[in-house]
């Protein structure tokens, strides 16, 4: 949790708030929606990684809570359409990554739906359909992403209830989701996939520039550059995502310099040496073929 509410100013704080101030911390702190008792914990480093400041729940949040990771997921499988996302057991769900790879790939379905009228036949409007399934199962992965985000450092709870299937093997969020820090990782993975094993995979990151491609009239968005590493010839790699998108969804969308997104896609890859030799620049990119792939934080 992020925010909190306090007992001291009898208002909402953010853990960065309270990480100023010390003295906020006497009176206690309730989480905003179920008002359960929370904790809070400062920014610090956990097994190399870094841990921002948030609020910690000391008991269970009741089941109708924001903050509740098996209640809002039942939630939201009971509303996904074509099974997207649906419950096996009392606290574990499945989510079909299969059904969004299918629908970004164009993949056609093997018996198009046709309607008569006489003796004629028609086809339905099948990229309509595909727009709309499109539309809806991304809407299902984007409202699991402001989950994820929403739990802040508890998001632990939700990818241990959520299995990831792709064509019946089960992804592991480590392969699915990646950070800023994990780049590197990200980059690793994707080079490692055969194509046809390829799928989408969530990358999160804060917006560094965006910049108007003349040749395609689109524009790329590209975020910070990810932890460096070395390769075996002892070049430095660089980590570096862009998104490209059109004039239109990027004003629809409202990207700005600075804001922290997250985006689902099926990225590619390619490295590319700098001016300078020792340098290389392992791009990942991916085009943004709905508003719904993207999610700002």
């Amino acid at each position: 949790m992020r925010k909190a509410f306090s007992k001291a100013l009898n208002r909402e704080v953010s853990a960065d708030e309270v990480s100023q101030n010390d003295s906020l911390k006497i009176s206690g702190f309730n989480c905003i929606d179920c008002e359960i008792p929370v904790i809070h914990k400062k920014e610090h480093n956990r097994n190399k990684s870094f841990v921002s400041a948030h609020f910690a729940r000391k008991q269970e949040h009741i089941e109708s809570c924001k903050y509740h990771a098996v209640g809002q997921m039942t939630i939201l499988a009971r509303s996904s359409d074509d099974n997207v996302l649906s419950s096996f057991g009392k606290e574990n769900f499945i989510f079909r990554l299969t059904m969004i790879h299918d629908e970004l790939d164009g993949k056609k379905e093997q018996e198009k739906d046709k309607i008569s009228q006489g003796n004629t036949v028609f086809s339905i409007n099948k990229k309509y359909e595909s727009q709309g399934r499109l539309s809806s199962y991304l809407g299902t992965m984007k409202k699991i992403v402001e989950l994820r985000n929403l739990l802040a450092n508890d998001k632990k709870e939700l990818t241990s209830i959520v299995e990831i299937d792709f064509r019946g093997e089960k992804i592991k969020w480590k392969n699915f989701y990646y950070e800023p820090d994990q780049y590197l990782q990200a980059y690793k993975y994707l080079k490692k996939l055969k194509y046809q094993d390829r799928h989408p995979i969530c990358l999160e990151g804060t917006v560094n520039s965006i910049n108007y491609i003349e040749k395609t009239d689109n524009y790329a968005v590209n975020l910070k550059w990810g932890e460096k590493g070395i390769n075996s010839e002892g070049n430095i790699q660089i980590p570096s995502p862009s998104i490209f998108m059109t004039k239109k969804e990027l004003l629809e969308l409202s990207i700005e310099i600075g804001d922290t997104i997250v985006t689902c896609a099926k990225y590619t890859i390619r490295a590319s040496k700098g001016r300078e030799t020792e340098r290389e620049f392992l791009r990942i990119s991916a085009n943004l073929n709905h508003k719904h792939q993207m999610v700002i934080l």
